[in-house]
């Protein structure tokens, strides 16, 4: 079996990203809040970094949405954002 190269993740990681702006250009996002949601991809992969999308499980999700929750300060809108962004990216 042949070993990955140094960089085989970080395109795995970028055609997965690039994959994943489609589908927010799919859902007919306003482009103002595509950054956004990129972002809140982005930190939920970073906060599960190790496991695979692919392994995820309702509760792992809904851990993370419960810790958003918690933060002081948060608006409710921005948790509603984040939410949406995860039902995408799991789409």
């Amino acid at each position: 079996m042949p070993a990955k190269r140094p960089g085989a993740d970080a395109l795995l990681i970028d055609r997965f990203l690039h994959n994943c702006l489609s589908v927010l250009e799919k859902a007919q996002l306003r482009g103002a809040a595509r950054p956004w949601y990129r972002k809140h991809i982005e930190a939920y992969i970073n906060a599960n970094s190790g496991l695979r999308l692919s392994t995820r499980q309702p509760a792992r999700i809904d851990d993370y949405l419960n810790g958003k929750g918690r933060l002081a300060g948060l608006p409710v809108w921005r948790i509603r954002q984040i939410t949406d962004a995860l039902r995408l990216l799991c789409a």
